[in-house]
C-alpha cells in the first residue's frame, strides 16, 4: 500500500466502500429483475444478441475473431458461458479492480497527502457516476473497455515514474486488452505507437519505447485487419449511417459525395430524417441496393477524402456537438431505458466525480489546463508526469473526434470512453496542481497539519 493516502486505514475503508457499492449495484441489476429471461435491469439490445451469438463460435474461428465486435468482450462472454447475469457480475468485479488500481496509482505518484486523497477519491467518485456505473449492467463492450482504459493509464503512469520490466509488461498487456475491445480503441493504440517510436530517439527511453511502439502497432494493425475481415466489415454500417444521417443533411457534403458517385435520388433526399425508421429497408431492401453498393465500394474512401479535404468541417462539427464530450448526464438515458440507472448515493457521489454541467466541465478543463501548464513550465510538476497527463488529455480529444466521425448514431455512447478519459486527466491534473502548491518551492508539505503528516 505504498503511496496510499494517510491514514491508510481510512484509505482502505474508502476502497472497501467503493467495492461494496459497485458490486452491490451489480447484484441488484442482475437479480432484481422480474422478467422471464433477463428482467428489466440488465441492458440487452440488438448488439448484445449479436455478441452472444458470436461467442458460441470456437475461440480461434473467424466468426469469433472477426465477429460483429472486437473479440475482447466475446471472450468475456464465452468465459461466463454467455450467462448475462454472470457477465454483469464479472465485468463489475473487473471494474472494481481496474478503477481501484488506477485510483491508488494516481495517489502513489503524488507527493503530498492532500493531493493523494483528492486524486484517489476523485477517480473513485467518477467510477460511481451513473453514466459510468450503469454500463456494468449492460451486455455491451463499454464496461470492459473502460476497465482496460483504467489499466492502460495506471500502468502507463507507473511506467513513467518507475521504468521497469513489470510495469512495461503490464502496460503492453493492458494495451492488448484495450485494442481488442473496441475498434476506436485500436486507432488510439496505433497513435500511441507512433509517439512511442518518436521517443525511441532518446537513449534512456529507447528500449521501452521500441517495445511499446512495436507491440502497439502490431495490436492496431491486427485489430483493424480483423475488423475488415468481418462480414460485412465493421466499418460498413457506421459509414452507411454517417452518410445517410450526417453527410446527406449537409448540402456541401451532399454535393461532394454525389460528385463522387453517390446514387442520388428523391428517396435519398429525405434519408437523414427517415433513416432510423427505414432500418430494415436500408439494410435489405431492393430500393436501397445502390446505396449499399456505393458504401461497400466507395463509401469509406470518399468519406475519408472528404474529411481530409474539408478540415474546417472535420474540426468544427465535433466541436459544435461537444456536449457528447462534456456532458455525461445525457448518456444516462440508457440506464433509464433499461431501468437500471443508479440513483440516490450514486447521483450524489457521481456529481462530485463527474459534474453534470457541461459548462462547468469546460471551465474546469480550461482552468486546470492553464494552471497545469504554468506549474509544469515552472518545473513544479515533474516533466515526465506532465507529458503523460498531456498525452492522456490529448488522446481523449482524439478519441472523441474518432468516435464522432466514426458513427452518426449513438454518438454519446461511442464517445463515452473519451469523455471518461478526459475526466480522469482532469482529476490527475487537478491533483498534481494541488500537489505542487501543497509541496511548495521548498519541497516540503505546507498545507497539512503535522499530526496528519506523522501518520
Amino acid at each position: 500500500m505504498s503511496g496510499w493516502p494517510r491514514p491508510r486505514g481510512a484509505a482502505a475503508s474508502v476502497v472497501g466502500v467503493f467495492a461494496v457499492l459497485v458490486l452491490g449495484y451489480a447484484v441488484w441489476a442482475a437479480s432484481a429483475g422480474h422478467g422471464r429471461v433477463l428482467g428489466p435491469r440488465v441492458g440487452y439490445g440488438p448488439d448484445s444478441a449479436l455478441y452472444l451469438a458470436a461467442a458460441r463460435a470456437p475461440v480461434w474461428s473467424r466468426r469469433f475473431l472477426a465477429g460483429p465486435g472486437a473479440f475482447g468482450f466475446l471472450l468475456l462472454a464465452k468465459l461466463c458461458a454467455r450467462n448475462v447475469r454472470a457477465i454483469v457480475i464479472v465485468q463489475s468485479a473487473l471494474a472494481v479492480v481496474a478503477w481501484v488500481f488506477l485510483a491508488t496509482t494516481v495517489a502513489s505518484v503524488m507527493r503530498s497527502n492532500l493531493a493523494r486523497w483528492i486524486g484517489m477519491v476523485g477517480i473513485l467518485c467518477l467510477a460511481l457516476a451513473p453514466g459510468v456505473l450503469e454500463w456494468n449492467a449492460m451486455i455491451t463492450t463499454e464496461s470492459l473497455s473502460l476497465s482496460a482504459l483504467c489499466a492502460v493509464l495506471a500502468f502507463g503512469l507507473r511506467l513513467v515514474v518507475r521504468p521497469a520490466r513489470r510495469e512495461l509488461a503490464g502496460f503492453v498487456a493492458a494495451l492488448a486488452l484495450f485494442a481488442f475491445t473496441r475498434d476506436t480503441n485500436a486507432l488510439v493504440v496505433g497513435g500511441l505507437a507512433l509517439i512511442a517510436f518518436a521517443c525511441a530517439f532518446r537513449r534512456a527511453l529507447r528500449v521501452p519505447a521500441l517495445v511499446v511502439g512495436t507491440a502497439g502497432l502490431a495490436f492496431a494493425v491486427t485489430a483493424t485487419a480483423l475488423s475488415n475481415a468481418a462480414e460485412p466489415p465493421r466499418w460498413y454500417w457506421p459509414v452507411a449511417e454517417t452518410t445517410g444521417v450526417r453527410l446527406l443533411a449537409d448540402p456541401g457534403a451532399t454535393r461532394y459525395i454525389v460528385d463522387h458517385g453517390f446514387p442520388w435520388d428523391a428517396q435519398m433526399r429525405t434519408l437523414p430524417e427517415r433513416y432510423i425508421y427505414l432500418y430494415d429497408p436500408v439494410r435489405t431492401g431492393a430500393q436501397f441496393a445502390a446505396f449499399r453498393h456505393w458504401v461497400r465500394v466507395d463509401g469509406r474512401r470518399v468519406y475519408g477524402e472528404y474529411l481530409l479535404t474539408h478540415p474546417g468541417w472535420a474540426l468544427r462539427k465535433p466541436f459544435d456537438a461537444r456536449d457528447a464530450f462534456f456532458d455525461l448526464g445525457t448518456i444516462e438515458l440508457y440506464g433509464r431505458v433499461y431501468r437500471n440507472r443508479p440513483g440516490g448515493v450514486f447521483t450524489v457521489v457521481g456529481t462530485f466525480g463527474a459534474p453534470r454541467s457541461p459548462g462547468f466541465t469546460e471551465a474546469w478543463t480550461v482552468v486546470a489546463a492553464v494552471a497545469f501548464a504554468f506549474l509544469a513550465w515552472r518545473r513544479r510538476i515533474r516533466p515526465a508526469l506532465a507529458a503523460a497527463v498531456a498525452l492522456i488529455a490529448g488522446f481523449a480529444v482524439i478519441g472523441y473526434y474518432a468516435a464522432w466521425h466514426g458513427d452518426a448514431l449513438e454518438v454519446y455512447r461511442h464517445a463515452l470512453s473519451a469523455a471518461v478519459q478526459l475526466r480522469i486527466a482532469l482529476w490527475i491534473a487537478t491533483a498534481l496542481v494541488i500537489d505542487a502548491i501543497a509541496i511548495g518551492p521548498t519541497g516540503t508539505e505546507t498545507l497539512e497539519p503535522a499530526s496528519v503528516r506523522a501518520v
